[in-house]
């Protein structure tokens, strides 16, 4: 499954250099990846020759850039708008728009200022935007999904697209979700997929039904921490990265997104002493950034301690017995989970009561923005 990429040496030293890396995205002709460094506030964006066949695709990256910005503040999601141009959320900042320089084999460091930027604070649902989606995108608008981490909503935003003005703003989804922490779309824009970090588990919804209060139309279950989660091209299965484990699963469709369900293979991604090694806390250790190439041959995913590896994607998709054995496993991993963590949330009750707690609230929030989790 995994894929030994090739890379001259200042690209494979950047990447090496990224530390810990979240969101992932190809563009739209495939020919370029950019990856989010949360604790170093930039983005490195390499350049991808794809060779090979579907089972056993070659993966190089042959050149790249560092892009640097005042305005990269924490970035954890980012999409292409184009090959040229970046879509940024920054938890500890504002959603941005961002040239993305075409980069060389000594992978420079380049400074970009925003182009647009959708604000974020306090007095709006716009708090600690962690992950970005354009929606679609035509010659006089852009609109773009993007998961509040910060104020547990999903928002839809219009830009124009000569000057990335914001036109409007709204709340599509908002019921049941604490932490939203990724998002995909289906390329036929019916359905869109939202990881539900602190409910483990990813909602769905169809787009014609979304509302602030609308109720998801399925929920995929068996996951411990979902993050990253991408749809294949025909919008037949859904990839999620479990960031409290070291998988990657697999959903089907099958008839219509509906009900609950359960991953039906998955891709264990780092062996156990390399989970254990990077599970500093309960929510890490596992994928975060997950992004699957237009072609669907290759998939990549980033983790706290590797910053970038490379999967051949039909094993997955096609499935088979250590697939589905390997689900199984997460599965039961995933519901244990949950049952410690209500087990631990009933001992909270009265722990969080208590003056300590309340004086050192303050404390625990800049770890948080400093140090990391989710």
């Amino acid at each position: 499954m995994r894929i030994e990429v090739q890379a001259p040496g200042a690209v494979a030293a950047a990447l090496a250099a990224l530390g810990r890396t979240e969101d992932a995205a190809f563009s739209p002709s495939g020919r370029r990846l950019a990856l989010a460094a949360f604790l170093r506030d930039r983005l490195l964006v390499l350049d991808v020759t794809l060779s090979g066949t579907v089972p056993a695709p070659g993966v190089a990256f042959t050149s790249g850039v560092l892009v640097a910005s005042p305005d990269l503040c924490r970035p954890h999601g980012v999409d292409f708008l184009d090959d040229d141009t970046l879509i940024v959320g920054n938890r500890g900042g504002d959603v941005v728009v961002l040239d993305a320089p075409r980069g060389s084999a000594d992978v420079p460091e380049v400074t970009s200022q925003a182009q647009g930027r959708i604000a974020s604070g306090p007095q709006g649902f716009v708090q600690g935007p962690g992950s970005v989606r354009i929606e679609r995108a035509d010659a006089s608008q852009v609109v773009l999904v993007v998961c509040n981490n910060v104020s547990h909503v999903v928002s839809r935003h219009v830009l124009d697209r000569a000057t990335y003005t914001e036109r409007s703003r709204e709340v599509i989804a908002r019921r049941w979700l604490v932490v939203p922490d990724g998002v995909a779309r289906s390329r036929d824009g019916a359905w869109l997929a939202v990881s539900n970090h602190d409910q483990h588990c990813v909602a769905l919804y169809r787009g014609d039904t979304m509302g602030a209060d609308a109720a998801p139309d399925a929920l995929l279950r068996g996951l411990a921490y979902p993050h990253g989660l991408c749809f294949t091209a025909d919008g037949a299965h859904l990839l999620v990265a479990d960031a409290g484990a070291p998988f990657v699963h697999r959903f089907d469709r099958g008839d219509g997104w509906n009900g609950v369900r359960y991953p039906a293979a998955s891709l264990r991604v780092s062996d156990a002493d390399a989970f254990a090694q990077a599970a500093t806390t309960r929510d890490e250790g596992g994928p975060k950034g997950l992004a699957l190439d237009p072609s669907g041959r290759v998939l990549v995913t980033t983790t706290v301690a590797q910053p970038l590896t490379c999967h051949a994607a039909a094993p997955l998709l096609v499935g088979g017995d250590a697939f589905v054995a390997a689900a199984a496993e997460a599965t039961r991993t995933a519901e244990q989970l949950l049952l410690d963590r209500l087990s631990m949330v009933r001992d909270a009750e009265h722990i969080t009561k208590s003056i300590s707690w309340r004086i050192t609230a303050p404390v625990r929030a800049v770890r948080r923005f400093f140090i990391g989790g989710r």
